[in-house]
């Protein structure tokens, strides 16, 4: 057989190499955005996958680049792996690993190109809350990144919810927002708090990042829950996002891809065309205690400022008006603070509010094809009580017509009021100390007592609000803290802070305080 000379062979093996590496049929990339503009209606983005030849004209799936010289890719690739090098030095715990590929990049083009207009409305609004919420993230150790997050859950709109009953900036279902400390019912949900809820969804990464040790992960738990992204990793045998993204939710497939596509943007929003506004200097405000169950109408009137004004810096009172039980910590503008605690009694002699089907704030907009009872299963609640709150006489609905969805499960019902007992205070206890060993915080006792520093003193008597339940739990074999704060949705760090742990090591046998 006649021998190919060592040049030949050389290229013919480049050939046969570089033949391989032939286009591929992209995967799908189908996603599910949610959002509710204020102001306008529900907006939900439902992403059809792109076809082949949609990301061949883009450069996308090139295969090689010495075959299909897309030269636009090299430089994006390049691009973005530079911004990530540029954190090499800096404590990466602070910044998320930047992923690009094609599926990325399909989410980039889709918000600059498809969505650009609403996108920028995202990007201006993020200037109001980002540098506060960083600081919280901070406190929690969550990368500074993860502050983006808002982003693709709610365009930053407190207001927002979703189909799913998520609701406010960070989208909390109910359940796991009460797990991790927000009041919700008929009269406020704080999920609409930027405050409290940031401070719940770093409490929820904190856990979940204690989890899966993995960022990636930690986002795909916080979008589909922690027990299906666990069930996967296990099936597959892999701790890696992108080996079980495939198997996962339609809407969590993308989750990190369209994530990653946002935090590129909002890291150098100028090279996409955006241009973000200068914002108006944030207005100081103040946080002033007011009677419970009194109208907000009322109290605007009272203090001197415009009621639309209290309600768009208080969008966690939902029933217009402060809940009942103890007083409120209302934010009002600051040069008003002196106004409003000087008016507490006039306040306070105001009649008590009372909870109204038509005070709920949650709009639906009628689809095509809606009808009453679909509606009213959807959002469990009767299609009388729907009639009823927007004064329907009859079941016809219109597409576009806004419908308010009354909140049934609260109608007429005032929450009960919290009971307390007394506690002694005893030589060297601290407020931090006694709230630990009782379940409840800090502000909690000192709003209980009216106390307003943190001085106390051996022998003083506190009023301590009772938890619902205290529960005993003995460490069973292969029992986490992480499995006991799910089965009473309670969050592991509070676990640890009852008990005095220091780390998250138990034994078996060991009894644990559970407060519900």
């Amino acid at each position: 057989m006649h021998k190919m000379k060592p040049v030949n062979y050389i290229l013919f093996m480049a050939i046969v190499i570089l033949a391989g590496c032939a286009k591929q049929t992209p995967e799908n990339y189908n996603t599910y955005i949610r959002y509710q503009p204020k102001g306008e209606d529900y907006l939900t983005l439902n992403v059809d996958p792109p076809k082949d030849g949609d990301l061949y004209s883009k450069g996308l799936k090139s295969g090689f680049f010495m075959i299909t010289p897309y030269a636009d890719s090299i430089r994006k690739y390049e691009y973005y792996n530079r911004i990530y090098s540029s954190f090499i030095g800096q404590n990466k715990r602070n910044f998320i690993e930047i992923k690009y590929n094609d599926r990325v990049q399909y989410f980039i083009d889709f918000f600059v190109q498809d969505k650009r207009e609403l996108f920028q409305t995202w990007l201006e609004r993020s200037q109001l809350y980002i540098p506060e919420m960083v600081k919280i993230l901070r406190e929690h150790n969550i990368p500074d990144d993860l502050v983006y997050l808002p982003l693709i859950e709610s365009g930053f709109n407190p207001k927002a919810m979703s189909p799913a009953y998520a609701v406010g900036q960070w989208q909390f279902i109910k359940s796991t927002g009460k797990r991790y400390g927000l009041e919700i019912n008929g009269w406020i949900d704080e999920r609409m708090d930027w405050e409290k809820s940031t401070k719940a969804a770093a409490n929820y990464m904190e856990d979940l990042y204690g989890m899966f040790h993995n960022w990636e992960l930690v986002l795909a738990a916080y979008n589909c829950g922690e027990d299906r992204v666990s069930k996967l990793l296990d099936k597959h045998n892999s701790n890696n996002y992108w080996d079980i993204s495939h198997a996962l939710p339609r809407e969590t497939r993308n989750y990190v891809p369209v994530y990653m596509a946002a935090l590129i943007i909002a890291k150098n929003p100028e090279k996409y065309g955006f241009h973000i506004k200068t914002q108006k200097q944030k207005p100081e405000v103040a946080k002033v205690s007011v009677p419970p169950q009194k109208s907000i109408k009322k109290i605007s009137e009272i203090i001197g400022v415009d009621e639309d004004k209290i309600e768009e810096l208080n969008p966690s009172l939902i029933s217009d008006s402060t809940p009942p039980g103890t007083d409120f910590d209302l934010i009002v503008p600051k040069d008003h603070m002196q106004i409003a605690l000087a008016k507490y009694d006039e306040m306070a002699a105001l009649k008590d509010a009372t909870l109204h089907r038509n005070r709920a704030k949650y709009i639906y907009t009628v689809r095509y094809g809606d009808s009453l009872w679909e509606i009213a299963r959807k959002h469990r609640v009767s299609v009388t009580s729907i009639k009823i709150a927007n004064n329907l006489s009859g079941n016809v609905i219109r597409k576009g017509q806004r419908l308010t969805i009354p909140g049934d499960n609260y109608i007429g019902k005032t929450p009960r009021k919290t009971r307390t007992y007394a506690y002694k205070v005893k030589p060297g206890q601290t407020l931090g100390e006694i709230a630990i060993n009782h379940g409840v915080s800090v502000s909690t006792i000192k709003r209980y007592n009216g106390i307003k520093g943190t001085f106390i003193k051996a022998g003083q008597t506190l009023r301590i609000p009772t938890s619902d339940k205290v529960i005993s739990y003995k460490i069973k074999k292969g029992d986490t803290l992480w499995d006991i704060a799910s089965k009473y949705r309670v969050k592991v760090a509070d676990i640890k802070k009852w008990n005095k742990l220091s780390d998250s090591n138990l034994t078996i046998g060991q009894d644990l305080r559970i407060f519900r």
